[in-house]
């Protein structure tokens, strides 16, 4: 069994692993790696006992639960960028190329983890979205965008919660990152920042 911090978490033992119940626990994956705390998330549920990635044990139901892929829940040794995508008092637009990062040296190899989209004024209706394009690969790295809903200045209470596409997660160095902006709300949002997550596979 991992380490643990003395916060009163549970470890229900399955098998040769210890596995964390749903709320407010530590939970670990089928090596054993610890993960973060989940609190009450709705999660996909496993389409076969070999999705084994992140996989929180039911412990009353004595069954798996839902399944978190393991590349998306751990949240050790994210390295984050951020980026001032708009100045702060100006109105957002649609476009491709709304800023660019070169991938340095000291992140080549490392998985696109996190994507946090936000404005500093709120629009109203519709949604702003953002994309994450790899210039360099020519592919868009996630297969849903950021998403600000109408009124909300952040992507991280959006209805609809951004997909990052685990084909095209990768990054090398020199591989040039390109910001879209592809919806804006009907009275734009002004500012953006976007906040973009790293983590070596």
């Amino acid at each position: 069994m991992p380490d643990t911090p003395n916060l009163g978490w549970t470890y229900p033992s399955v098998g040769d692993c210890d596995w964390g119940t749903v709320l407010n626990t530590l939970f670990v994956d089928a090596d054993c790696d610890m993960f973060d705390k989940i609190i009450g998330k709705d999660l996909a549920q496993p389409t076969s006992d070999d999705d084994q990635a992140g996989v929180i044990w039911d412990q009353a139901a004595g069954d798996f639960l839902y399944v978190l892929p393991e590349t998306r829940v751990n949240k050790t040794n994210i390295r984050y960028v951020q980026l001032v995508v708009t100045d702060f008092a100006t109105a957002n637009t649609t476009g491709d190329g709304k800023h660019y990062f070169d991938v340095p040296a000291d992140l080549n190899g490392y998985n696109l983890m996190e994507v946090i989209a936000g404005v500093i004024t709120a629009g109203t209706t519709g949604v702003e979205t953002i994309m994450v394009h790899n210039l360099t690969q020519a592919v868009d790295m996630l297969t849903t965008g950021a998403t600000i809903d109408s009124g909300e200045t952040s992507s991280l209470t959006a209805a609809t919660p951004v997909d990052i596409d685990e084909t095209n997660d990768d990054v090398a160095t020199g591989d040039r990152l390109r910001i879209d902006r592809d919806t804006v709300h009907t009275t734009p949002a002004q500012g953006s920042i976007v906040t973009l997550g790293f983590r070596k596979p």
